[in-house]
């Protein structure tokens, strides 16, 4: 814990293990090619700071605040990402694909409204009551992904890859959709709102 809080702005190639920084603040801070593993930032704040390509593993960042920090190419593996409100980073305007990239991960309660994140990953994991509305998620892959609560409308989710993802309910009028993957027995979801009813 002392690297990250003494007076090192810049860290490369670093591997971070079972830091608990929950609650605590990381200020101007830039991480690349950093791996964190079994950290707790929960409710801790990131304050101008860069992550790039890093991976957390394990990690708890439920409820981090982000104040214009930067993400790219990072990668969250088997961690809780819970309530999190992604539109406070900063972002370029005309992002490069492949900055955020989840697996077997729970990203429930947070928000990517109004986001352009294409080729964005979530790949078996909980998606549960999360904002895409409004985004740019074309060709991403949102495989083996549950979507229950989850809203979507006037989001890009061309050539996305729905393969086995489940409970994701959108009105295909109001989504670009063209070129996207769903599973056929989960693609009732498409559903909502075109006043039908399907029957066995």
């Amino acid at each position: 814990m002392s690297d990250l809080i003494g007076d090192d702005k810049e860290f490369y190639l670093k591997t971070f293990q079972g830091l608990d920084y929950a609650e605590g603040t990381l200020a101007s801070k830039t991480f690349e090619e950093c791996t964190f593993t079994q950290c707790s930032f929960s409710d801790a704040a990131f304050d101008h700071c860069k992550f790039i390509e890093c991976t957390f593993r394990a990690c708890d960042l439920s409820n981090v605040k982000l104040t214009a920090s930067k993400f790219q190419a990072v990668t969250f593996d088997e961690c809780k990402v819970i309530g999190v409100d992604w539109t406070r980073a900063d972002w370029p305007r005309y992002a490069a694909p492949a900055k955020l990239a989840f697996r077997k991960s729970i990203v429930n309660y947070t928000s990517f409204f109004g986001l352009n994140l294409q080729e964005l990953v979530l790949e078996e994991c909980k998606v549960r009551n999360v904002d895409f509305r409004q985004g740019d998620f074309a060709r991403s892959n949102f495989t083996y992904s549950d979507f229950a609560e989850s809203l979507f409308g006037g989001t890009k989710l061309q050539g996305t890859d729905f393969s086995e993802a489940t409970n994701y309910v959108m009105d295909i009028r109001e989504n670009q959709v063209k070129g996207a993957r769903f599973t056929r027995t989960e693609a009732a979801g498409l559903l909502y709102g075109l006043g039908i009813e399907l029957v066995d």
